[in-house]
């Protein structure tokens, strides 16, 4: 029997042509919006999609208005090869209304905000630990009037953070949830605390989180808070400031800045978003003003080389068709990508978010050929090699930081596998001895790696590391 560890000169050879053949097709692929999913393995929404998240592993998250065939509401999870309900709901817990909002935390577990109420009649947060999801309740803390919870994120730690507006008397924008209990956050004496709801948060890389803040009290303008694990900060800045009217999203980029926009006008009453740069907030002016008219921006995203998305109700002037638009901003000004294909609706993108590698997802109301609401992805990788071999193996995430995940059919038990270096240097071997190997990358350095499965077949895979 052939040992595992025996590698011959031709396989070498034969891995570095295969690396050159697929930078060839990689540099010649066009950038261009694809659905993410098609045909058996298309998400096929019946409604439009709200909200969407990536996890640590890479697997992407949709969520909104749509619902299974027996009418339920349900967060949507694409795997690398297709969409998985994630359906099990804790038995104390009610069913889902809409979702609102969606994030990941460190560890991989799932968050979902929305329209919905536990067996009390009380908003919840709910969350999914790989098998079901779970009612995260607040005992201690109560929703206003019984209002939605807004908005959640993570940090960089894994704590959870839900806007909205909590208590009956002494109002609260923003509570967090540690692992065990959700806590307020500031002292009541501290003028800077927010009161109003909070309609958007995110955190940045420092562990920061910023809240958009709607001012219920109507005495000031909707502004920008932000927690900076000890005490309360507005972003003030200029004059700027008080033009916000409605805040709708809000992100940070890898330098720490803050973006934010939804409805409101600068002086010459054109919609744009704002940047905070740490001491002022910055107008970041639609250059193509004159091209495209701004209903409202609903999802900012930023991305790893600084750019920065806007997706919404945008609409270009004197255009005909349908289908969403997606602006990037780099270099100070804004451009547009190529329109989101949709069959019927004009096409909002209420959300987008960015991979590792620049990849991006949106979605909102844009539909396929099927007529039914779908994820949009923006290719910079080559989509098809992802997915060639998803029939016989399965390998995700790819790209990937941390981990990557072997799923393989039966007929490939106790066969070996090895991974090869750009040059054919092997750096690891082992036996599938299980449908799914979980392998650690973390220590490889940044490039493109070959997985070669000694089947009888000799079949290699790409994978892509990132740092």
């Amino acid at each position: 029997m052939r040992r595992i560890g025996e590698i011959f000169f031709a396989e070498k050879r034969i891995l570095i042509f295969f690396f050159f053949l697929l930078l060839i097709i990689s540099n010649g692929y066009s950038q261009k919006w694809v659905e993410l999913g098609q045909n058996e393995n298309s998400l096929n929404a019946n409604h439009v999609i709200n909200t969407l998240c990536k996890d640590i592993y890479g697997n992407i998250y949709a969520a909104g208005r749509f619902t299974n065939k027996i009418g339920n509401f349900y967060v949507a999870k694409w795997d690398g090869v297709k969409w998985i309900e994630l359906d099990k709901l804790d038995s104390t817990i009610g069913k889902f209304g809409e979702i609102i909002s969606i994030c990941p935390d460190t560890k991989g577990n799932i968050y979902a905000v929305g329209n919905f109420r536990n067996s009390m009649g009380n908003p919840y947060v709910s969350k999914w630990d790989g098998r079901q999801w779970k009612e995260l309740a607040l005992n201690n803390v109560t929703t206003y009037l019984n209002l939605n919870i807004g908005s959640i994120c993570s940090d960089p730690i894994g704590n959870i953070y839900a806007a909205g507006y909590f208590g009956k008397s002494d109002y609260k924008t923003l509570i967090m949830w540690d692992g065990n209990k959700w806590n307020s956050l500031g002292n009541d004496s501290d003028i800077n605390k927010p009161k109003g709801f909070g309609q958007s948060v995110c955190s940045d890389h420092l562990g920061n989180i910023y809240v958009a803040i709607y001012d219920t009290s109507f005495t000031n303008r909707n502004y920008v808070a932000k927690w900076d694990g000890s005490k309360w900060g507005k972003l003030k800045g200029d004059s700027l400031l008080g033009a916000f009217r409605f805040l709708y999203t809000i992100c940070s980029d890898g330098d720490g800045n803050i973006y934010t926009s939804g409805v409101f006008n600068n002086k010459d009453n054109n919609m744009y978003a704002a940047k905070w740069d740490g001491k002022k907030w910055t107008e970041l002016k639609n250059d193509s003003s004159q091209l495209y008219y701004i209903y409202s921006i609903n999802s900012l995203c930023s991305d790893k080389t600084g750019s920065l998305y806007a997706g919404g109700q945008l609409y270009r002037y004197n255009s005909h068709g349908t289908g969403a638009y997606v602006l990037k901003r780099k270099d100070n000004s804004w451009s547009q990508l190529e329109r989101i294909p949709s069959v019927f609706n004009a096409g909002n993108a209420y959300s987008i978010i960015s991979d590792e590698i620049g990849n991006l997802y949106a979605a909102g109301n844009s539909l396929n050929n099927s007529k039914n609401w779908y994820v949009a992805k923006w290719c910079i990788d080559t989509c098809e090699l992802q997915t060639k071999h998803i029939n016989e193996f399965r390998i995700f995430p790819n790209p990937t930081s941390d981990f990557l995940i072997m799923q393989t059919p039966k007929e490939y038990a106790n066969n070996a596998y090895t991974i090869y270096s750009f040059s054919g240097k092997l750096l690891e071997q082992g036996i599938i001895n299980s449908e799914e190997i979980k392998i650690n990358v973390r220590n490889y350095s940044q490039g493109v790696y070959m997985i070669l499965l000694q089947n009888g077949k000799r079949q290699m895979f790409e994978i892509i590391k990132m740092n």
